[in-house]
């Protein structure tokens, strides 16, 4: 996978490097590995980065339903933007318990989590009003 990524990127071809990273990053959950993938992202972007900056809507049942359509995606552009949504969440209401839920599981495929969980079980500890709500998602965090 690697070899195939590196043979890519040599040829100029972006799309064939970022799959053959993601391919790698879903066998090794390697942070190094995401981040060659945003790299090639910033250099010649694929439709993802712009499906995610089209997740939050104003209302919490519209970015659920968008957030559906990418939860299933194992790329770690998807995690990495989960786990960002969590540090600071475009909802807090009871009715988001749903969309938020989804984020920790997004973000749980991915091991840059950990860096971030104590940062994020803050935010959600200080944000989060109902405190059954929040006690599920930060133990879920």
């Amino acid at each position: 996978m690697l070899d195939d990524a590196l043979a890519a990127i040599r040829s100029g071809d972006d799309a064939a490097a970022r799959r053959a990273l993601i391919a790698a990053w879903r066998a090794r959950r390697a942070a190094s590995l995401a981040e060659l993938v945003a790299l090639i992202d910033e250099r010649s972007p694929d439709d993802l980065p712009a499906r995610l900056r089209e997740i939050v809507r104003p209302k919490v049942v519209h970015s659920e339903a968008r957030l559906r359509e990418v939860a299933e995606l194992d790329d770690p552009r998807v995690s990495a933007w989960a786990i960002e949504a969590l540090a600071d969440p475009p909802f807090e209401s009871r009715t988001a318990e749903t969309f938020l839920a989804m984020l920790v599981a997004i973000a749980e495929r991915d091991p840059r989590l950990r860096e971030r969980r104590v940062e994020i079980v803050r935010v959600l500890g200080a944000r989060i009003g109902s405190l059954p709500m929040r006690t599920r998602l930060v133990d879920a965090v």
